[in-house]
């Protein structure tokens, strides 16, 4: 029986999703890292490596509950990669669940290079926004459910781009990466030690270069044994490639007046018929983003901005953001 085989078998009284994460609680404590809604007193947060690396974070408006913390104990032990393909749906820090893209450190940002990738992080409103006036219109637009929104996100090919460790969307890739890079990141190439075009790091044999790289560089939706989401034409992750369009100090607090946005790290994107092969950068692929109700930032600058975007011609419409607790009010 293989380990996924296994760990499906021991879920078979469960009904609902929440319930996966709790059978994955009950194993017996051994070793892997692995994190605060309705706590169990055995689980511990695997962020918890991640925050002693950061200054203490102020008092964070909780999220809603329904979501435990993802067990230290790795279902898939010492042997975790990304197939075959299991949501991640528990909560991989303190601060909240997976789909709400918590970044406590810029360590948490690991780094890839090379392969096609969409960036959603500025992504939101019906209408354009950022500074320049060729821009895209690029819509978060809500499901009847709230639970999902398709984002209109930028497709870009090479350079220096970032993964969130905390917002991982496959539950054996997330375990791997934190065995591999640590529960914030800082083993691998990432961010803080590599700065936003890795040059900073450019010739450190030290730092590792994640698994899940690759996972995403090879994404093909006809071999999920290759890919990081079944199905999924690419995948989205996060780069500086937009930031001459879009401004992105000081970013737009939203941890005041928190509401519905989409965590679209690590998100399922397709293409529409006829993109060309390889797209040119600037392409629009849509992205299937987990939504969650909390505190978060919006990734541009105040420009005026509202965290709740006003619906429009019958649609609602949230922001693609990520939420850093230790960011402070501007």
């Amino acid at each position: 029986m293989s380990r996924a085989q296994s760990f499906a078998a021991s879920l078979l009284p469960s009904l609902a999703i929440a319930l996966l994460v709790t059978a994955c609680a009950a194993r017996s404590p051994e070793a892997t890292p692995a994190t605060a809604a309705e706590q169990p007193a055995a689980a511990e947060p695997v962020a918890a490596a991640a925050a002693t690396a950061s200054p203490p974070a102020t008092e964070a408006v909780a999220f809603p509950p329904g979501y435990r913390p993802c067990p230290k104990n790795a279902y898939c032990r010492d042997e975790c990669d990304n197939y075959p393909y299991l949501p991640t749906q528990c909560q991989t820090t303190s601060y909240g669940p997976v789909q709400a893209d918590v970044v406590l450190d810029d360590s948490n940002m690991i780094m890839c290079t090379g392969g096609t990738y969409a960036l959603c992080f500025f992504s939101g409103p019906p209408g354009k926004t950022g500074t320049n006036p060729d821009n895209n219109e690029l819509p978060c637009t809500l499901d009847r459910t709230n639970s999902m929104a398709n984002c209109a996100c930028q497709v870009y090919t090479g350079g220096t781009w970032f993964v969130d460790i905390n917002g991982i969307l496959n539950l054996g890739a997330w375990y791997q990466a934190v065995q591999e890079c640590g529960p914030d990141g800082s083993l691998c190439k990432n961010l803080k030690r590599c700065g936003p075009d890795g040059r900073l790091c450019e010739h450190d044999t030290t730092l590792k270069t994640p698994s899940i790289c690759g996972y995403i560089q090879n994404q093909d939706p006809n071999n999920p044994q290759v890919s990081l989401i079944p199905g999924a034409d690419l995948i989205s992750t996060f780069s500086f490639a937009m930031k001459d369009d879009y401004p992105m100090k000081p970013q737009s607090d939203c941890t005041q007046n928190p509401t519905r946005y989409a965590g679209c790290m690590t998100a399922a994107c397709t293409y529409t018929a006829g993109t060309p092969d390889p797209p040119p950068d600037g392409t629009i692929a849509y992205c299937q983003c987990p939504t969650v109700s909390g505190p978060f930032q919006i990734g541009q600058s105040d420009q005026g901005q509202q965290c709740s975007i006003p619906d429009s011609n019958g649609e609602s419409y949230v922001w693609s953001a990520s939420y850093n607790p230790n960011a402070g009010n501007p």
